[in-house]
This record gives structure tokens, sequence and C-alpha cells, in this order.
């Protein structure tokens, strides 16, 4: 081989080790998340207890793409769940690998995309020049080690984030190869149906094709926006598509704040705010934390208080101005400004406060899409600066340090995320007045329940976050439940009546209080509250079945059956309300509430589970209409597939059966 062509070969073989470096870094990295677990954070609801993502079944299916579970329009994250649910069950350790795949993934493409972004803007043919790809490895090496990376890899429910943002730079780098646009347009809406931020993705677009317009320098006129704009006319339809889901996903989740909650100036604020964060965090990441609240006044309501981030909204918003106004007179010079400062106001306009989700101005997963931006201006910046003369891989060896200070950092972030209570002590350390950070914490003390220190710190935490918002209705429910397990329940009555008098249709609030007042004998009250639960929520069968029990219990029977009675009728598909209305009518001491014609009808007609406890119920109704040796044979049969404890019950009431004589049973609660 000659000379020539080792260094030819050579040439060709140095993108390759670039980004099997980038994929490694970055893997090892962030290695230490497998160790990690689920939070109480989001991971609980979506993951832990929610059945409906587990499967790939037609009804799981129909549920992902339906569905606007905690707000989000997110089908195609919820369908890579349910694959880590088939192979992994809910073992933590294969959803967290599955987020650090996506994320070394994310980082070679972003290595890709900059280095062709590099050699669109040149004079020279850099097709065996390394420039591009020293570039594009810097660029990718700074993001993907970057603190601000930790949230998005670390939890598990930011898989929608990571899968958003690998198919977006995907799309841009099939854009940038010039590939087939039907392809492009598949790959941008599929990120869009991972996550709605994705809907920033066309302005992307736009900007590159104006960008690498040839008349782009010399001519910056509307015609080469409208031809952009034409071109990327079927995802920005797709984007206007989604962004309408998106606004009432959140609304009907009850997560995005209204007009007259949070009004256009506070708006306003709130953007150019998150135009400063992003960047400063970007340059100096400290104080990173899981939740960065809006700061708030409780007085006689609580109220958002946007004024402490108005002096950073404004000074973004005056930066924002100069470098719009020296990116449009200097771009024969830097051409690259213009195009990138418009891509991060797009970046970040989803995830800014223009529409506002939750109680925080910002968030370190918001970051993943926008800081590619600031990373690449950073770097593209500094190579400004230096001597045409200077080689590019003086960049690369100067950002070397910088990369391992990043790594570092990381890894020290990362443990901030290994269980509830480091997380949420993280949190009050850097926020110490947040209410969400005291509760959260007060609830994972409150779990550990192996540790009296713990336990003793979760009521402290509890009354916290009920001082710093006293209509913290979740807050007063934990606070009750706590002094209700430690046997202080006259006092617990009174929390859980506060947590009401926030929140009068709080189900929890008013459950918990139905069942501590049971305890207390003050049933004519536990009743009321029963009540209250149905008619809060009608389709409960849980709360109808309560509510009868302690009925016939508390001496009320005919009104336990009339309960029963209309359950049935409103919620006919849940056999647990016939099941105990025909035990009721067949079993009760009571002449007067005993109806054996009644419960033969709802025996024959209504839909059971077929599980043995109907076919129990149903030899009770035939007994009481005198049919004995069909209600002994009917127990015979299910005692025969059952276990042997299980089996003595049942042949007892089948001799009884035999013997002539009905089952006659005292009602129960709970």
């Amino acid at each position: 081989m000659s000379a020539t062509d080792r260094v030819e070969s050579n040439r060709r073989l140095a993108p390759i080790l670039l980004l099997l470096s980038i994929g490694l870094c970055t893997f090892l990295t962030f290695l230490p998340v497998l160790r990690l677990g689920f939070l109480n954070w989001d991971d609980d609801r979506n993951i832990v207890h929610n059945e409906a993502f587990r499967g790939l079944g037609w009804s799981n299916l129909k549920w992902m793409f339906s569905t606007f579970q905690t707000g989000p329009y997110q089908p195609l994250s919820w369908l890579t769940l349910a694959i880590d649910y088939l192979i992994w069950g809910l073992k933590p350790f294969g959803y967290h690998l599955t987020n650090l795949l996506l994320h070394t993934i994310s980082a070679c493409l972003l290595f890709a995309v900059v280095a062709r972004l590099a050699k669109l803007r040149t004079s020279k043919d850099l097709t065996n020049d390394s420039q591009p790809y020293i570039l594009g490895a810097v660029v990718a090496i700074l993001w993907s080690l970057h603190p601000l990376r930790t949230e998005p890899v670390a939890w598990a429910t930011e898989r929608r984030e990571l899968l958003c943002g690998m198919l977006t730079l995907l799309t841009l780098l099939h854009e940038l190869r010039a590939g087939r646009r039907s392809m492009t347009i598949l790959l941008g809406c599929a990120a869009m149906l991972a996550k709605a931020t994705a809907v920033a993705l066309p302005v992307m677009l736009v900007a590159l094709d104006i960008y690498r317009d040839q008349r782009y320098q010399r001519d910056l006129s509307p015609r080469l926006l409208l031809a952009a704009l034409r071109r990327q006319a079927p995802l920005i339809i797709a984007a206007a598509a989604i962004c309408a889901l998106a606004v009432y996903g959140q609304r009907s989740a009850g997560t995005g704040a209204s007009l007259t909650t949070l009004g256009i100036g506070a708006r306003i604020v709130l953007f150019f705010n998150a135009i400063a964060f992003y960047v400063t965090k970007s340059l100096w990441p400290v104080g990173l934390t899981a939740f960065y609240p809006i700061p708030i006044i409780c007085d006689t309501e609580t109220r958002i208080n946007v004024y402490p981030l108005v002096p950073a909204a404004l000074a973004a918003a005056v930066a924002s101005i100069v470098l719009a106004f020296v990116a449009i007179r200097r771009r024969d010079r830097i051409p690259w400004l213009l195009p990138l400062m418009v891509v991060y106001f797009a970046a970040v306009a989803p995830v800014s406060g223009l529409v506002q989700v939750g109680g925080q101005y910002a968030a370190d997963r918001y970051a993943y899409q926008p800081t590619w931006i600031v990373t690449l201006a950073v770097v593209l910046g500094l190579a400004q600066l230096l001597p045409r003369s200077m080689p590019t891989s003086r960049i690369a060896f100067a950002a070397a340090p910088f990369a391992v200070v990043l790594a570092l950092l990381s890894m020290r972030q990362i443990n901030h995320w290994r269980d509830n209570i480091s997380l949420w002590r993280r949190e009050l350390a850097v926020f110490p007045d947040v209410a969400l950070g005291h509760f959260n914490l007060a609830v994972a003390c409150a779990s550990e329940r192996s540790d009296p220190v713990l336990v003793a710190e979760t009521e402290s935490h509890f009354r916290r976050a009920v001082e710093l918002i006293p209509s913290y209705t979740e807050a007063w429910v934990g606070l009750a439940e706590l002094l209700a397990a430690t046997n202080r329940r006259e006092s617990a009555v009174e929390y859980y009546a506060t947590a009401l008098q926030t929140r009068p249709s709080y189900l929890p609030a008013i459950c918990g209080l139905a069942e501590l007042l049971w305890s207390l004998d003050r049933k004519p009250e536990a009743l009321d509250a029963m009540r209250m639960l149905v008619q809060y929520d009608p389709n409960n069968e849980n709360a109808r079945l309560q509510l009868a029990k302690a009925l016939a219990n508390a001496g009320q029977p005919h009104e336990a059956t009339t309960v029963l009675e209309s359950a049935i009728v409103a919620i006919p598909t849940a056999p647990v309300l016939r099941r105990n209305l025909i035990w009721l009518l067949s079993t009760h001491p009571d002449p007067a509430v005993r109806n054996g014609k009644r419960a033969m009808v709802l025996v024959q007609s209504g839909p059971t589970s077929g599980d043995w406890p109907d076919v129990v119920v149903a030899a009770a109704a035939y007994a009481e209409t005198g049919d004995f040796p069909r209600a002994a044979n009917l127990l015979d049969d299910v005692a025969s597939k059952l276990d042997s404890q299980q089996a003595a019950a049942i042949k007892k009431s089948a001799d009884q059966f035999r013997r002539g004589e009905p089952i006659r049973a005292q009602p129960l609660y709970p």
C-alpha cells in the first residue's frame, strides 16, 4: 500500500473511530443508571401501577394511541415501554438500559449531523478533510456527557424525550443526506408521536433549507422562506395537528395552565427566562435538580408570581435582539448564527411556558434538544475566534478536559437519582422551600418503615408542605394518614376535613375519612362520607360496594339493597356488585330483607365472572328458594377444583344444604 493509500485509508477510518469513541464514552459515563430503580415521580403512575401499556395486544395499542396519561401524547414512547415490559417485566434495569442505548445512539447521530452541517458552507472540498468530523465529535461529546443529560437518561418516565431526540436527529441526518422525501416526513411524524416537543422539527428543516441555499448569504429575501415553507408543508401540517393534540391532552389531564391563570405577559417572561436558563446551565451546570419551581404567592389563594424571573428574562430578550441584529448584518461572515438562533427559539418554545405545563419554569429534561444548538453555537463561536491557520484539532484537545469534567459531574448527578429519598433531598438542598419536594420526600420516608429515623422525619416534611401551600390537598391527606397510622386518629379526622375544604371532591380524602370514622365507631358520619364518595365517583364499583356493606352492617339492609340494585344498573359489567346483592338477598337473617326469587333472577340473567365465589352465591340463592339438592351439587363440584383449605369450608356448606338448612350470615364490614 502506497503512502497516499494509507493516508486515504486513515481518513476514511477516522470518522468510524470517532463515532465509536463517542458512543463508548457516552455509554460508560451513564452506565451507573443501570443500578437505579423506579421513582415516586411519575414512574409509579406511568409504569409500576399502570397495566394499560403492558403488552402489544389490540387493547394495549388502542390505549397507547388514545391516552393522555399524565398529559403528553406519546404513543411511540408507550410502544417502547411495552416492549421493555414484554422483555423485562417490571425490572427497572431493562427500562434504564433502553434509555441509555437511546442516548448513546443520539450522541452518535449528533456527531453525524454536525459533521454534515460543517460541510455545507465552504468553498473547499472537505470530503477527505477531518475538520468536519472533529467539529462533530467535539459537539457530540460535550453535549452527550453534560450533566443536563442525567435527568432524561436516569428517569425511566422520560423515555419520550430520548426517543423523540433520537428520531429528530435521524430526520435531520436523512434530510442532510438528501434521502427520499417521504422518509423524511415519516421520520418527522414518528418524532412527534414520541413526544410533541418535536413540533420544532419543521422549523429546523426550514432553517436548514434556507441555510444551504446558495443565495442565503447575499440575499435574505422572503422567497427563500416561502420556498422552504412549501417544501416542509406536510410536516408543518403534522406539527399543527400534534400541537392541538398536545394542548388538548395537557388540559384534559389538568396539567396545563389557562390564560386566566397565567396571562400572556407572564408567558413571555417564562419564555425568555427559559431562553436564558438553557444557555446558562449549559455553560455553568451547577444547582441541577429535578424541579425548578415557579415562585408562588400563598395568601387567600395560591397565585403564580413570575416577577423574580423578570431580570433573567429581560437580559435574555436584550441579548436576543442584539444577537439577531449581528446575525443579520454579518451573515456573510457568521452565516450559522441566524439559523441557529431561529432553531434554538423554536426548540425552546414548546417547553418554555408559552404553553405552560406543571409548576416548573424549566427542567433539565427539556434541555435535551435545545442544547444541541447551544453546544454547536459555542463550539462554532470559539472556532470563529481562532486564527485561520490554527488546525481544528486544537479545538478537540482544548475540549478534552471539559469533557472529562462534564463526565464526572454527570456521574455525581446520577447519584441524586438513585432513589426517591436521594432525589428529593437534592431538590430541597437546591430549593429548601419547595412544597413538592417536602411532600415527595415525606412520601419516600414514610415508605421506609424499617427505618424509624426516616419515619419520624415524615411528619415534619408533610407539615412543611402545608405551611408553604395551605391548599396542598395531597399533603393534608398524607399527614392525616400518618396520624391515623400512629394512633392519633381524632387529629387525623381534622386533617382529612381540612383536605376536603381545599378540594371537596378529592376521593382519597373522602375514602380515608370514611374508613377512619368507621374505625372510631362514628358510623353515621362514616356513611355520609361513603355516600359522598359515590356521589363524586358514581362509576366506582368499590365505592358503591363499600357503602352497601357498611349500610348492611349498620342495620340498614334495605338501603344497602337499594344501593346495590342501582349499582348493577349503573355498572352492569361488575360481577362483584351482582354477587354481593345475591348474597345479601339469599343469606340475610331478616326475612323481610331476603328475596330468593329476585336472587334467582340475578343468578340466571346477569353476567358473572365464572369464578368460584359466583358459584357459592348461586348455591346460596338455590338454597333460599328451597332447591337444596342443586345447591349442594354446585358446591360439591366447585370444591373438587379448589385446594384443601378452601374446599373444606365449601363442603361444610354443602353438608348444611343436604340437611335442608339455608345459609344465614350477618353482614360484615369491612
